[in-house]
């Protein structure tokens, strides 16, 4: 997976991974470089909840997905094919230090974003 589409963006060295601690209280997800991401609290009701295992999951690989929905972005937009609006909000949202995704203005091709 290439992580050039959020390179500058301010997001942790991924990939991520999600941990179970040593104490066994908490999943913990780490970047690339070992550094704590975030503490997901973990007790043995929750031992067998898949929506709990689910949000672990997702949290682990979210700078995967938006690299991977960046990319998208931008292979689509050099064929001037718009997304919808949402789809422009939800990547820009998590990407606050980085420049705007737009929808394509005109059939050149160019990259905004």
């Amino acid at each position: 997976m290439s992580f050039i589409f959020i390179g500058r963006s301010g997001i942790a060295n991924p990939p991520w991974k999600a941990v179970k601690s040593s104490k066994g209280n908490s999943f913990d997800i780490f970047d690339n470089d070992d550094r704590l991401i975030a503490r997901v609290p973990w007790h043995s009701v929750a031992m067998h909840d898949p929506e709990k295992l689910s949000n672990i999951a997702l949290i682990a690989a979210a700078p995967e997905l938006l690299a991977a929905l960046r990319e998208l972005a931008f292979h689509l937009h050099m064929k001037d094919i718009p997304l919808s609006e949402k789809f422009y909000e939800l990547i820009n949202k998590a990407t606050p230090g980085m420049p705007p995704i737009e929808p394509p203005k005109s059939s050149t091709g160019t990259y905004t974003g």
